[in-house]
């Protein structure tokens, strides 16, 4: 049998209106479901993705975080939190989960989305560290949606270890503008808390100047052996000083070497540093004692070290 070119487009003419037909009898294409998405990131943009880590915490520490959720298909159907692994609870208050400032963030857990929210959400999150060095604390967020697929975040928060405490405070120590027994300016031993003449002394951090050529006193100390000497800002308080990293902060700050103090003053602050062994000092000016025509002029000072 011959086709003429009238059949064979005849042909090709049914073949496309069946093909047409065959598609009006299926229900519109379906496009597959999408899976929700959770990022986590602080207010500033500064860090973002799945999980977000945030070390040396002091202990109580509030840090806040922004998680943005979305669902192409309007379908986020709950959103659940957790702690170390387990649910959160709904208690009357908790000041260690806010949730746009709302301290009683969850009426359940997990929680119904509704409404715009099923398209997606932001929500400012703010999550206290745990209350003692060294620990920690994991907060895991999560969107599922109708079809229980899932979208989460971690948060993790780490605290600092327990901070190294000072030696105990050496209280009270007379140190003298003169060693008598040998008419030389006067030395400290801040190791120790104990007074010391200058000439060929190899323990002590600070020496008294002396007196000035009329016989006055100068009230004004140098550092040596190795030490650097530096003023306390003027905000600093001798007495809040417990730890390590809190004086060797306090000398940083402070950030100017002296070749000589100010003349010395009741209630002034110095710190000094023993650059060979790393070692540091806050010295405290209780009283100067200024006797007219007398050697026995002296400060008493009290010192806390590392």
């Amino acid at each position: 049998m011959k086709f003429s070119i009238k059949n064979l487009a005849f042909v090709a003419v049914a073949a496309t209106a069946a093909t047409l037909a065959s598609c009006s009898e299926d229900d519109s294409i379906q496009v597959p479901n999408r899976d929700p998405t959770l990022t986590v990131t602080n207010p500033d943009g500064s860090m973002s993705g799945a999980s977000i880590r945030r070390a040396n915490l002091d202990p109580n520490t509030a840090v806040e975080f922004k998680l943005v959720a979305s669902d192409a298909d309007g379908n986020i159907d709950r959103f659940i939190v957790e702690r170390n692994d387990i649910l959160v609870g709904i208690p009357a208050s908790d000041v260690s989960l806010t949730i746009d400032g709302n301290v009683t963030p969850l009426p359940a857990n997990p929680l119904l989305i509704l409404n715009a929210e099923q398209n997606g959400f932001t929500k400012t999150i703010r999550l206290r560290s745990a209350g003692a060095f060294g620990d920690s604390v994991k907060y895991t967020f999560t969107v599922r949606d109708a079809e229980a697929r899932d979208a989460e975040v971690n948060i993790t928060l780490v605290n600092s270890v327990p901070p190294t405490p000072l030696q105990a405070e050496i209280k009270n120590v007379e140190f003298y503008n003169r060693a008598a027994t040998a008419a030389r300016p006067g030395a400290m031993d801040l190791d120790l808390g104990q007074f010391r003449r200058s000439d060929g002394d190899t323990l002590s951090e600070i020496q008294d100047l002396g007196n000035n050529s009329d016989g006055t006193w100068k009230k004004t100390w140098v550092a040596e052996n190795n030490t650097t000497l530096r003023k306390a800002p003027a905000n600093a308080d001798y007495n809040s000083l417990t730890t390590e990293k809190q004086l060797i902060a306090l000398y940083d700050e402070a950030k100017t070497d002296l070749t000589a103090s100010d003349v010395i003053k009741k209630g002034d602050v110095y710190l000094a540093k023993k650059e060979n062994r790393n070692k540091y000092y806050v010295i405290l000016v209780n009283d100067v004692v200024d006797l007219a025509l007398n050697e026995s002029d002296k400060y008493v000072i009290s010192i806390k070290q590392n």
